[in-house]
């Protein structure tokens, strides 16, 4: 007899339609618990920003090993994240951006009603996170040089600048994590001087 998997179906693999209109209560206080904060503000920003994510680590991959742009439709919602599920390619950005859209826009919907985020803070954050996937791939895959030039490709305004002999993308939007991070703030923020992200770096 098989072993019986006791994980919550809605923090697992799921559709973004799915997670907004059945699994979200759950996802949101899985995110606040993870940070440690009560706000539905922050706890929406980081499913938003987290779910993001697993759209723009395999496009940074395509991107810079010149490989189909890959077609994400499931996303997964909880701790340590697998290897993203691919169901097929796009021919283009500008194809694989439609679908992007079209499936964060549920989710971003739902949160903005259940949260009061704004709804273009939350598409300013899934902007940055893919932008953000697109630098951290680089620079992990040592071709950091092709950062600026492929997030850029994606994000058209993407910030992407040298820092403490690495490369950052600086956000156009507030994570909203130094709220519960005792003010604490990551390179990436874009309430920081080029001072305090050198020293940060």
């Amino acid at each position: 007899m098989p072993a019986t998997d006791h994980r919550s179906p809605q923090l697992s693999w799921t559709t973004t339609r799915a997670l907004a209109v059945q699994g979200l209560g759950e996802a949101l206080a899985q995110a606040g618990a993870a940070l440690g904060t009560d706000r539905p503000d922050i706890q929406g920003q980081r499913v938003v920003e987290l779910v993001a994510w697993q759209y723009g680590v395999p496009l940074a991959h395509a991107l810079l090993d010149g490989t189909p742009l890959p077609r994400v439709t499931q996303v997964w919602v909880g701790d340590d994240a697998p290897e993203p599920v691919i169901e097929g390619e796009h021919a283009t950005l500008g194809d694989w951006r439609a679908h992007l859209d079209a499936q964060l826009a549920p989710l971003i919907n739902a949160v903005n009603a259940r949260t009061r985020r704004p709804r273009t803070a939350l598409w300013r954050g899934v902007e940055d996170r893919i932008a953000g996937a697109i630098v951290w791939i680089a620079q992990a895959t040592g071709r950091a040089q092709r950062a600026a030039t492929l997030a850029r490709r994606v994000i058209e305004d993407a910030d992407v600048r040298p820092c403490g002999g690495g490369t950052v993308h600086v956000r156009t939007g507030c994570c909203l994590y130094y709220r519960v991070a005792d003010g604490s703030k990551c390179p990436s923020c874009p309430l920081l001087s080029d001072h305090e992200r050198r020293a940060l770096a």
